[in-house]
């Protein structure tokens, strides 16, 4: 019977530092407050429509089939070549049947492919200069140009679809993430430890500005020094008119739009599993740490999608990843410790990276897929993904670029 390699994928995540404080504050010396600060005003937030998804970890099953969510699968290689390697999938945005890769740290650029999965180009290089970046912190796409901001140079590069640089600009205010709503809005993502320049935006964790970069709405305030700063990037995700946001463990999923209203979406209430608010303070970091390897709560860390019929998230255990699919329609939720591919058993469901409509996309790098089935002899590994399953692992090389998979998921009454 045919079931399918499963990569379990172990979880980590950073606790951030403000060591830094000095040097970051060198590089705003310049900055005038009154510019930038002088009329913000607090983000509003409204829980009036929130819905609640109630996580009975007794409800978990050991597997789930793609199959039970999906249609129908469709994956992608990229292609390999020396100018096209990828170390590691950070984000991944389509725009008009094109697939932009983010790899932030590992081989710093923003790689374009083809729907077909053919590399195209190389969107800035690492460097100093002209439309060259330290590091490619994050990417936002609005019309035809592609935003690139450096964390380092503290520099949003702007370039034009075919990759042509056209200008740059430095932003006052040190940043993780962003998000382009159109020409004139920009949001934010500034860990809640930086920015003791600007009085009145320390602690704040999200930022609305104008392209002038003058603030005008402030969110998500935590008392400064008492908690952990905790960045993980996908706690803050950019879709068109929306930005997802949600506070590292929190169970409350926001979304905020182009005028800077916030808006609770999701609350995930794990029960008496649910990662206590203390242990999320500095005082208890390493407890914190204790806890979570003790498995004695469960975490969640942020990586989630809506899309239209469904809501995906992944919540550690032992900081081994599990999965939740919630269908918005019928208030019905499904827990498992592990996805199969039923459909295409020689792929596994791999690491989920980002939603459109009702597709799912998810990235597994061969290298995974091969040592995974090197764990099986041959006629465990036949009967677990056949021979056409065989012969697709065969075409793989440990180097290759990461296979995409897009799920296209079911609607409500296909269930």
């Amino acid at each position: 019977m045919k079931r399918g390699i499963i990569v379990i994928l172990v979880m980590s995540f950073s606790f951030w530092s403000c060591h830094q404080k000095g040097k970051k504050a060198a590089a705003f010396e310049n900055v005038n407050p009154s510019l930038i600060e002088n009329s913000v005003a607090d983000m509003p937030v409204s829980s009036a429509q929130s819905v609640r998804i109630a996580v009975d970890l007794s409800d978990e099953m050991k597997v789930l089939d793609v199959s039970m969510f999906a249609d129908s699968i469709h994956y992608i290689p990229l292609e390999t070549s020396e100018q096209s390697l990828i170390g590691k999938v950070d984000k991944l945005v389509i725009r008009d049947s094109l697939i932009y890769v983010l790899d932030r740290s590992r081989n710093r650029g923003i790689y374009v492919f083809s729907f077909e999965g053919k590399f195209l180009q190389k969107i800035g290089n690492v460097g100093q200069g002209p439309g060259e970046y330290a590091e490619p912190t994050d990417i936002s796409i609005y019309g035809n140009t592609v935003y690139v901001y450096d964390q380092y140079t503290h520099r949003i590069s702007l370039f034009d679809r075919d990759g042509n640089y056209l200008s740059a600009k430095k932003v006052p205010f040190f940043s993780m993430g962003f998000h382009v709503f159109n020409d004139s809005t920009f949001v934010f993502n500034t860990p809640d430890a930086d920015n003791y320049h600007l009085p009145a935006l320390v602690g704040y964790s999200v930022l609305l500005s104008d392209s002038t970069w003058k603030v005008r709405k402030r969110g998500f305030y935590r008392e400064l020094g008492k908690y952990t700063a905790v960045w993980i990037p996908e706690n803050f995700q950019g879709q068109d008119t929306l930005v997802y946001y949600h506070a590292p463990f929190s169970e409350n999923i926001f979304t905020i739009d182009v005028e800077g209203n916030a808006t609770q979406r999701f609350t995930l209430d794990f029960g008496d599993k649910a990662l206590p608010e203390k242990y999320l303070e500095e005082a208890n970091r390493k407890r914190f740490s204790d806890e979570s390897v003790q498995s004695n709560y469960v975490l969640f860390p942020g990586n989630f999608h809506e899309t239209s019929s469904w809501f995906y998230f992944a919540y550690l255990k032992a900081h081994v990843q599990h999965y939740g699919f919630y269908d918005k329609h019928k208030k019905r939720l499904w827990l498992a410790g592990g996805i199969i591919n039923d459909i295409f058993p020689a792929i596994s469901f791999g690491q989920v990276v980002g939603a459109m409509d009702d597709q799912l996309y998810s990235v597994v790098f061969p290298d995974n897929l091969l040592f995974a089935s090197a764990q099986l002899d041959r006629d465990e590994l036949q009967e677990q993904i056949g021979v056409k399953g065989i012969e697709f692992l065969s075409t793989l090389k440990e180097e290759d670029n990461p296979i995409l998979l897009i799920s296209y998921l079911k609607q409500s009454g296909q269930l």
